[in-house]
């Protein structure tokens, strides 16, 4: 039996000593079948993915980035996984969330072999608990995303991954599947462009790009249940993608809150006025939001007050008289 080519397309900034680590680990698959794309073009890794896509001659794809660590058997299994039944769309293997600097393991996600229906897939997007929104631990079907000309929106930055998941998903009937295989070792690092994030732990304009992914899937969703409104989109059943919208909804409003948090501290509490945070303030359905955290409650209402000033936050009553204070 011939095996099938792989396409794995790597998003890269620049070329440096971590992506030949990454190319060193692929160069070690046990799958021998494998195409691999670096691409440096583009002004983000969505670009350079959607250019890598262009590229891919293989009948699967794979996205990895290009700072991690891969297992030799990374290929394979998810290979395996997704040719475990002819109705499966997407495969994912188990990884662990590693710092770099000391090599110490922050987080391991394994899963027992288990088949998932379309809609439990979309589902466990929006779970926090086995969020599944990274597409690096994951295998596509090529023919599957030339056939609804699928990608990566150029325009957002973060959320990204989830974002094409989930219209995957939605454009494609099927089962989705997970081994409990821990191939893939995402690296924490300082220098790369998450590490600064974290370490600045500033709001820039582009990470409010995440809602405008969640506004995408909220809208593709919603116009998959009106009828004659499916287009190209495999029927969903209704009662499900009502409760996926509902998991989605909360999901946003907590990213949200998690974002705007971070916009609190600066002592300009103007410093986010003209920030595209206010717009998502403002239309976010508060009262359709059920806190998941302690003080989740006096957040929200401090975030519904940003939408309405432009300030972030401050003790000053003629702001804030009734809403209550961040401890």
């Amino acid at each position: 039996m011939n095996k099938k080519l792989v396409s794995v397309i790597i998003p890269v900034k620049e070329k440096n000593e971590y992506l030949e680590q990454v190319l060193t680990d692929l160069d070690r698959q046990s799958y021998q079948r494998v195409e691999v794309l670096v691409e440096t073009g583009g002004k983000s890794a969505s670009e350079a993915r959607n250019i890598g896509l262009k590229k891919a001659c293989g009948e699967y794809v794979i996205f990895a980035d290009g700072d991690d660590r891969i297992e030799p058997d990374y290929v394979a299994s998810l290979v395996t996984a997704l040719e475990s039944a002819p109705d499966i769309i997407m495969a994912g293997c188990g990884y662990d969330i590693v710092n770099a600097s000391d090599g110490s393991v922050e987080k391991t996600s394994s899963f027992e072999p288990e088949f998932f229906l379309r809609e439990d897939m979309l589902a466990r997007l929006f779970d926090t608990k086995v969020y599944q929104g990274y597409v690096w631990n994951k295998i596509f079907r090529r023919k599957l995303i030339n056939q609804y000309d699928l990608g990566f929106a150029d325009d957002v930055r973060y959320n990204e991954d989830r974002l094409f998941i989930f219209n995957y998903l939605l454009m494609n009937s099927g089962r989705a599947v997970f081994t409990n295989d821990i191939c893939y070792h995402y690296q924490l690092r300082s220098d790369s462009v998450m590490g600064a994030v974290r370490q600045q732990g500033v709001v820039t304009d582009a990470m409010t790009t995440e809602f405008l992914a969640f506004s995408m899937m909220r809208v593709q969703l919603e116009m998959a249940l009106l009828p004659g409104m499916s287009g190209n989109r495999q029927l969903i059943d209704p009662v499900r993608a009502g409760q996926i919208l509902s998991e989605l909804r909360q999901d946003e409003i907590q990213s949200q809150l998690r974002l705007f948090k971070k916009m609190v501290g600066p002592k300009d509490i103007f410093k986010y006025k003209k920030s595209p945070m206010r717009r998502y303030a403002r239309e976010c359905p508060a009262g359709l939001y059920i806190p998941r955290a302690p003080m989740e409650d006096v957040l929200l209402k401090i975030y519904k007050r940003y939408a309405l000033t432009g300030c972030t936050y401050t003790s000053h009553p003629e702001y804030f008289e009734g809403v209550g204070y961040l401890g």
